[in-house]
């Protein structure tokens, strides 16, 4: 686990590979609510991505137009190239697929959760991560024109800025 800083903001970052059981973590998510948002870590490029995804989250929650209910479900929607909430679960919630996941919270601690498997150094996961890049150009619509000139992780932080200030324009009028 990690400490990071975004604005002002503190937060966590945990990272877990071998992934034991997304059933047994997705019914704890549900029951217990902890304070930790997870996220399929094949979609996340770098913690810059995380970053991004948080302050929209934080700036949507100061101005009280947040869409979810919680600031972890809001910090997983914002986290979608479609700012949808459903696009979120489908595209970056755990699935019976994932086999790494990425925690955020704000709080001081990340909880134990049953069926993440093992914690590794923040460092030392995204040393050896390889997100799933096909899946990443699909979501997020790169082609090779755009890599000709931007970074995936450009490109990426790019579309949730524009996302979030597009949700906050269309929710403030």
């Amino acid at each position: 686990m990690s400490d990071f800083e975004v604005a002002g903001n503190h937060f966590k970052v945990a990272c877990f590979t071998e992934v034991t059981s997304p059933t047994e973590i997705n019914q704890f998510l549900k029951e217990k609510r902890p304070e930790i948002c997870l996220v399929d870590a094949k979609i996340i490029i770098s913690i810059r991505q995380i970053k991004v995804a948080l302050l929209n989250a934080l700036s949507l929650q100061k101005t009280n137009q947040m869409q979810c209910r919680t600031i972890y479900l809001e910090i997983l929607r914002c986290l979608s190239p479609d700012g949808r909430l459903s696009g979120a679960f489908k595209n970056c919630a755990v699935t019976e697929t994932t086999k790494s996941v990425i925690g955020i919270s704000l709080s001081d601690s990340i909880p134990e959760i049953p069926g993440l498997g093992k914690q590794i150094p923040v460092d030392e996961f995204f040393d050896n991560h390889q997100p799933d890049i096909n899946f990443i150009s699909k979501i997020f619509m790169i082609n090779d024109d755009m890599l000709k000139i931007y970074s995936y992780e450009d490109i990426i932080v790019t579309t949730l800025a524009v996302v979030a200030s597009d949700l906050v324009r269309t929710h403030s009028s």
